[in-house]
């Protein structure tokens, strides 16, 4: 009756890579949604990201190096302003180091960012209360299939390892409408053993 969440951790949770798993997110989730059952699409426990505030994020062509640093900061205030459901960029009251302002669990308010198909509400908040941070990802369903679970996580942690390392590639590819796809992040992550994952992606999308 629960869907499989997978928690990410132990990672550099940077406004670099807060800005590249948004935009990262609204360029695959449709071909995330497609490898999941349908009743997944339309369940309030795991929604769109493109349906909410994120979905208007708008990145603009820089120059330089100063230009793109500023950019980083000007979306990563953005999604903190939506995450934090208070509607307003950082200060020293509200903070990764302290608790979401709406509580742990964002009052089991849905909508809220906590039930996006990403959750972010852990990597920019201390919900846990002792600074241990992760990335959520929410869509698959239920299963107790060992192949399934093994194959979400392998693409769970694709997206991490994208988001940490092609932060440019990313913000070029949003920028000019480009997609990037789910086989790019396998190949990214996995390039000696992946022709697996990507036919199991396949599979489950047909």
């Amino acid at each position: 009756t629960a869907g499989v969440h997978v928690h990410i951790g132990g990672l550099n949770f940077s406004k670099r890579f807060i800005v590249a798993s948004v935009l990262l997110s609204l360029m695959v989730e449709k071909e995330i949604f497609s490898i999941l059952p349908t009743s997944r699409r339309s369940n309030s426990f795991c929604t769109p990201m493109k349906d909410s505030q994120l979905g208007r994020l708008k990145v603009l062509k820089t120059e330089s190096l100063e230009e793109f640093n500023a950019m980083i900061d000007s979306l990563y205030d953005e999604v903190f302003a939506y995450i934090s459901t208070i509607g307003h960029y950082p200060d020293k009251e509200e903070n990764k180091l302290k608790q979401h302002p709406r509580g742990a669990k964002c009052g089991y308010l849905r909508p809220s960012p906590r039930y996006h198909w990403l959750n972010l509400v852990p990597a920019m908040f201390n919900t846990r209360e002792n600074e241990s941070y992760s990335i959520e990802f929410r869509p698959h369903s239920a299963t107790l299939n060992f192949t399934k679970v093994s194959n979400w996580v392998k693409i769970c942690m694709a997206f991490v390892s994208y988001a940490e390392t092609h932060l440019e590639t990313i913000f070029k590819a949003f920028l000019e409408g480009k997609p990037i796809t789910l086989e790019d992040l396998i190949i990214a992550a996995y390039p000696k053993r992946n022709s697996g994952l990507i036919a199991y992606i396949e599979a489950r999308k047909t």
